[in-house]
């Protein structure tokens, strides 16, 4: 058995040591339990810390070829990490673009059960992975600050020996952002059966707001679902619908606003005999982004696409949203 001291996570919670069991006749026939540097210790000695310690499973064919790895890691390595590094390539971050020394972050954080998945990470930089620790999941709305706006990677700090201004230690600053202006039909559309055409995304507004206009026919709508990090907000602009807000359900039509706060259970759908329109925005920004990555699933799955699959689960998850239950 080998102990080995773990790098404090984000955030500064104590680390929890790392035992390697290794069962196999040289263990029995040689010294049974030894620390990382080789020092033999006797078992017993390794009691007091089994209720903080990481366990991992480590199975050998020979010598030198391992063939299995516990599922218990706590850590993204070897193939699982890789894929992960060029399937993101960049932080989650809506905001932020940095594509260099890069962390794998739990979506699920592992504290809270969260596996050490490939469905389950995705690239952090260090900035918004501690920012990220620091905070409690799901954010509260009271007292909260802005998730985004106030907290996007602060960019070009200066170079300091070049005589470049380097700002203060502790000083955040918000991503300078150009203006929008679109006309009628103007955006980019978004594959699907919602008709989606994507106004403004987080990343076009310093994180502040996902802004989108959906055209969708009658009976359409999407499974209840919840977003744990953003508000959403809906203006109705033409056909009726019927909402799902957390146990209220109404009818709307044009000019109706509905406001969904973050963590609350919803699903819109179109009712009558006319398509509906609506304008749709996530404060903060960012969610929008997860509509893209389901179009590009639904090309590649076709008439297998399902929202309730674990692939698309996988993708509301990245977004800290969830699917919950059936269509209205």
């Amino acid at each position: 058995m080998a102990v080995r001291a773990r790098t404090a996570p984000a955030g500064g919670r104590r680390p929890a040591p790392l035992f390697t069991v290794h069962v196999g006749y040289e263990t029995f026939a040689g010294r049974v339990c030894e620390l990382a540097d080789g020092a033999v210790v006797a078992p017993g000695a390794l009691v007091p810390w089994l209720d903080s310690a990481d366990i991992e499973r480590v199975v050998f064919a020979g010598p030198s070829r391992v063939i299995d790895l516990g599922a218990h890691a706590r850590f993204f390595l070897g193939a699982d990490r890789r894929a992960i590094e060029v399937r993101d390539r960049t932080c989650y971050h809506p905001t932020c673009d940095q594509a260099t020394r890069l962390q794998v972050d739990h979506v699920q954080p592992w504290a809270e059960g969260g596996a050490t998945t490939q469905d389950n990470g995705r690239l952090a930089c260090p900035h918004h992975n501690q920012l990220r620790n620091r905070r409690p999941a799901p954010p509260t709305q009271d007292g909260d600050e802005p998730p985004l706006l106030e907290t996007a990677r602060p960019r070009n700090r200066g170079v300091g020996r070049r005589g470049s201004r380097r700002e203060g230690r502790g000083m955040t600053r918000h991503k300078v952002v150009d203006p929008i202006i679109l006309g009628p039909g103007e955006g980019r559309a978004i594959p699907g059966p919602e008709g989606l055409v994507l106004k403004a995304s987080g990343a076009d507004t310093g994180g502040a707001i996902g802004f989108l206009e959906a055209t969708s026919p009658p009976g359409f709508g999407p499974p209840r679902h919840v977003h744990h990090d953003a508000d959403e907000l809906f203006f109705v602009l033409a056909g009726q619908f019927q909402f799902l807000v957390g146990d209220r359900q109404v009818t709307v039509s044009a000019g109706s606003f509905v406001f969904v706060p973050r963590g609350t259970v919803h699903a819109p759908k179109v009712v009558g005999t006319a398509p509906g329109k609506v304008l749709t925005a996530f404060v903060p920004g960012g969610q929008e982004r997860a509509f893209e990555e389901f179009a590009a699933l639904a090309a590649e799955l076709g008439s297998d696409f399902d929202l309730a699959g674990d692939r698309a689960q996988a993708i509301a998850a990245k977004y800290r949203s969830e699917f919950v239950g059936p269509p209205l």
